[in-house]
């Protein structure tokens, strides 16, 4: 267990003993993130301590909190999870095959945050920041996913926020239904792969939303939510809180910019502000 780097943000984002510091049964302050991972989402890649060292310094670049690392062992249950630090108010787990990374949610004593949650938050805002750009009705606009996997709660979080045709498409199936059909069929199309590669299919006259683009925003993102759910003892993210932050990110992106206007603190801080007052609405109804 490492620790990551520590810092105080020059435009006021919670950090040690500010806003995003809470007390804790044990008197402890809750002002720490563990990131934790095992590297199963990425096999073959060998230990994931230097990708956990990396979400632990822009956890601190961005929300002010210091964070640990803790990678984790590719089988058997989370046990670290149980021991973490006294300071850690909320886990962030990265690079952990889906199923494992919620098993290991329901195993903690502290709220987490999953990677691919923030993905998707990332790529619906993307999305619907592209409707709005080219003023394309949310509703009727058709959404096409294309790449090796989809995020999980990607699809939901896209039709929760009101677009009603998503269409998934995965490497492979252009034996059923070529990608390229699908491609004129869309109004914006997704590149989960993230490569290159989507030069050779796309459609100038499409919105083309990257997850290679999207790398600065989810990091921002996170560490707004990770924020608040380090201010929000025995908080959950469901996808009340991720359409939230949502909004949050389509706000500060008004057309015809393709990305947030203000620096990175600013957008981490509403983030966890509209994340705050979703979370803590979601534990008064319970």
């Amino acid at each position: 267990m490492t620790g990551g780097q520590t810092g105080w943000p020059a435009d006021g984002v919670p950090g040690r003993g500010g806003v995003g510091a809470v007390d804790g049964v044990d008197g402890a302050r809750r002002t720490a993130i563990a990131a934790v991972g095992d590297g199963t989402a990425s096999p073959g890649r060998g230990s994931p301590d230097a990708a956990l060292a990396r979400c632990a310094s822009w956890i601190t670049e961005l929300s002010g909190l210091p964070a640990y690392t803790v990678s984790l062992p590719a089988t058997g249950p989370g046990y670290w999870l149980g021991v973490l630090p006294p300071d850690v108010g909320a886990v962030f787990v990265s690079d952990t095959a889906p199923e494992r990374a919620r098993r290991l949610r329901i195993a903690a004593s502290h709220p987490v945050l999953i990677d691919y949650e923030v993905t998707s938050v990332t790529l619906t805002a993307g999305v619907l920041t592209a409707l709005a750009r080219d003023g394309r009705p949310v509703s009727t606009s058709r959404v096409l996913l294309a790449g090796d996997s989809t995020p999980p709660g990607l699809a939901s979080l896209l039709m929760a926020t009101g677009i009603r045709n998503v269409t998934i498409w995965h490497d492979g199936e252009d034996v059923i239904v070529p990608l390229v059909d699908l491609v004129d069929e869309s109004d914006v199309v997704v590149d989960l792969a993230g490569t290159r590669a989507a030069r050779t299919w796309h459609r100038p006259e499409r919105a083309l939303v990257s997850t290679s683009r999207a790398g600065r925003v989810s990091r921002v993102v996170g560490a707004g939510l990770l924020a608040a759910l380090a201010r929000t003892p025995g908080a959950s993210v469901d996808m009340t809180v991720l359409e939230a932050c949502v909004v949050a990110v389509v706000m500060a992106t008004p057309p015809p910019r393709g990305a947030p206007a203000g620096g990175d603190g600013q957008l981490a801080a509403r983030v966890a502000d509209v994340a705050t007052r979703a979370l803590r609405a979601a534990l008064r109804a319970e």
